[in-house]
This record gives C-alpha cells, sequence and structure tokens, in this order.
C-alpha cells in the first residue's frame, strides 16, 4: 500500500511539474498527446481521492509521455528514485542483460490487438530474428498476409534470409495486450513434450496469508530474472521458438493485510 501511495505522490508530482512547464496545455490536451486517460490524470491530480490502486498501463503510458522516452528501460532511468523504484519492481527489467527497445511507432501503422499481427511482430523479435517458413508453419496464411502486409510498411526487414524489425527488437510492454495473448500462447502447449521435459504447466490455487503472498511473488520475480539471463546469453542463441509466461494474483481484490 506504502508503494501505491509513494508512486501516487510521485507520479502527481512529475505531473505537476509537466503542467507547469507546458502552461498552454489543458488538461484534455494532455490526454489526448499522452493516450493517457483524462480521468486517471484528474484522480492522479487528487489529493484527497482514497483509490489505493494504480492502472499501470496509465503509469507506464504517463511516464514515457512526459520523460519523452521510447524504451521502458530509458523510463525508468529518467524518472525520479521513487518512481524508479517501483517501475522495476513492476516491470522487472535486467538492466545488465536486457535492454530492450520498444518500437513504438508500431502502435501508430498496425492493430496490436490482432493476434496474428502480434505473433508474427514477436518473431520478428528474436536477436536472430525469425525464417519465414516459421511463420508460415506457425501462422498460416493469415500470418503470411501479415508478414507482407508489414514488409510492404517497412516495420519488418528482411536481412541475411531472416525476418526482423526493422528499428528496435521489442515493441510492447502493454498488459492488456499481453492478457489477451495469454490464451493464444497456451494454445501451444503440447502435453507430450512434458516427458521430454522441454515445457512445464502449473495451476496452485491455496487460501495464504499476506506473508505468504509476498514470498510467492518474489519466486516468480526471481524466475523471469534466471530465465532472462539464460536467453540473454549468445551461445544460448537458437531457432526454436520458445514462450515462457508466469502468472499469479489473488482471487479478490481486497484482503486482510495482517
Amino acid at each position: 500500500m506504502q508503494e501505491i501511495l509513494t508512486l501516487k505522490e510521485s507520479l502527481r508530482n512529475a505531473l505537476e511539474l509537466y503542467i507547469k512547464k507546458h502552461p498552454q496545455l489543458s488538461m484534455r490536451a494532455i490526454a489526448k498527446k499522452s493516450g493517457v486517460n483524462r480521468y486517471f490524470l484528474s484522480k492522479l491530480l487528487d489529493t484527497k481521492d482514497p483509490t489505493l490502486s494504480l492502472d499501470l498501463n496509465q503509469v507506464l503510458i504517463l511516464s514515457k509521455y512526459i520523460s519523452n522516452r521510447e524504451s521502458i528501460t530509458e523510463v525508468i532511468d529518467s524518472s525520479n528514485q521513487n518512481i524508479k523504484e517501483v517501475l522495476k519492481q513492476v516491470f522487472a527489467v535486467d538492466y545488465e542483460e536486457n535492454r530492450k527497445i520498444i518500437a513504438s511507432e508500431i502502435y501508430e501503422k498496425v492493430d496490436i490487438n490482432d493476434k496474428y499481427t502480434y505473433f508474427v511482430l514477436v518473431l520478428a523479435t528474436y536477436d536472430l530474428g525469425t525464417k519465414h517458413e516459421f511463420i508460415q508453419k506457425i501462422l498460416g496464411e493469415r500470418g503470411e498476409n501479415v508478414l507482407k502486409e508489414l514488409l510492404d510498411q517497412k516495420i519488418l526487414v528482411k536481412k541475411d534470409g531472416r525476418i526482423k524489425l526493422r528499428k528496435g527488437n521489442d515493441f510492447t510492454y502493454d498488459f492488456k495486450v499481453m492478457i489477451q495473448r495469454i490464451p493464444d500462447y497456451l494454445g501451444y502447449y503440447r502435453q507430450e513434450r512434458a516427458l521430454k521435459k522441454e515445457n512445464f504447466l502449473h495451476v496452485i490455487s491455496e487460501g495464504i496469508n499476506i506473508t505468504a503472498l509476498h514470498e510467492i511473488q518474489k519466486i516468480h520475480a526471481s524466475a523471469y530474472k534466471q530465465i532472462s539471463k539464460i536467453i540473454s546469453k549468445k551461445e544460448n542463441r537458437g531457432d526454436i521458438p520458445m514462450f515462457s509466461m508466469s502468472c499469479m494474483d489473488r482471487l479478490i481484490e481486497s484482503v486482510d493485510k495482517k
């Protein structure tokens, strides 16, 4: 709870400073230019607002707008210390191994919510790029059509027989998009590969206390960092289009903090 209050106060201060530097911009104009919900801005500026939650998509979009940065690491680096600490926890960015550049202009040219567009872009973000045949095998004719459109728009390029993003190597940290795609990722899970120790799936649900909840969150965050470290090593690069996801939360909105 204290982290949320600290983040709200820090964001409020950053927004107030931005407004002071740009007095010609109304709240409506800031909302339109930044892509942040005007209701979110109003609640953020309301010092008496009792809400103890924040839309992290809106936090990220506002932070990117105020800091005028494209990548999540650049946003975090340019934020004040309070915002920086919270964003680092939320987005689990590995500063040594995983400094990804977000090609944000992609959002203006494609429908990122479209499953086929999303997965073609994902494949193109691989360090080695992807092969045309993989897009065909994984996404079929619709994937082929999307690939052609993205090549025509020069969002993707062909180089040395592989397909890559023209700029950067990542394109989204949008929670809403990721949540939409989780069922699609799970559609590729195959039980028979578990016998070969090539995949893993688990679901655990139990009533626990707040201490245990925080301990489990740390385990998930630690696992992410370990996986990210393995993926980041050049000697581990290859042509297997692997995916890994981790998700935990509670089934109710409010909990007893005791």
